[in-house]
């Protein structure tokens, strides 16, 4: 993995911009991009003297690695992302890093690289990646409190936003997911269905229910 990156870096960007500083910078965007948080040319600036972000964002922006832009609702603030030849490059080295085969154990049989690998991509139990046909590579990433940062085409296709809840159901060796909201629509129809239709139901009728309905029953 790390011999990916350093060749990606070297490759694409040059020797100059493929220091450990200059590395970490751009992978920190990367990354921030991933999980659709937005990143400001301050929020760089963390133990160290602000001007040296500020300059190195700014060579990086010259070169046509990095793009900053106004914020629209802040003035004051510059919006900081990955010119889209970089994000198309981490991108392409991230899928093969996730498809590669598993490095064998010590004992040979390959559970080590197995595990390690069902651990770097989160989103494998998605049911088009564990199809027989060419899968479809969807990266995810484990970030703070064991929130995983689930990639665009899942948020999409499960209608989700940004700060949204999903629930995670497990089957045998299979995980779905499925959007907290779709859930809790389930558990209101069962509770209006359930619910005595001659007076309100009471508080502890629907705690019941609710419980009920959670458990699949």
């Amino acid at each position: 993995m790390l011999l990916q990156l350093e060749e990606m870096f070297s490759g694409r960007l040059g020797r100059r911009f493929s220091g450990g500083t200059y590395r970490t910078f751009l992978l920190e965007l990367y990354l921030a991009e991933q999980e659709g948080t937005a990143t400001f040319q301050s929020c760089l600036a963390t133990g160290e003297p602000p001007a040296n972000t500020h300059r190195r964002s700014a060579e990086l922006a010259k070169c046509g690695i990095l793009q900053r832009v106004p914020d629209k609702g802040d003035h004051r603030r510059i919006n900081l992302s990955l010119a889209p030849k970089v994000r198309q490059a981490l991108d392409e080295v991230m899928d093969r890093i996730v498809s590669a085969p598993a490095p064998p154990s010590a004992d040979g049989t390959g559970e080590i690289g197995q595990a390690a690998q069902s651990r770097s991509s989160p989103c494998l139990g998605i049911d088009t990646v564990r199809q027989e046909m060419a899968p479809a590579v969807l990266r995810g990433r484990v970030v703070a409190g064991g929130r995983i940062a689930l990639p665009a085409p899942v948020r999409h296709v499960l209608g989700l936003r940004n700060g949204d809840h999903v629930r995670f159901e497990l089957s045998g060796g299979e995980v779905r997911i499925q959007s907290d909201r779709h859930a809790l629509r389930l558990i209101q129809e069962q509770l209006r269905s359930l619910a005595p239709l001659d007076r309100p139901a009471s508080c502890e009728l629907i705690a019941r229910r609710r419980l009920e309905a959670s458990r699949g029953g």
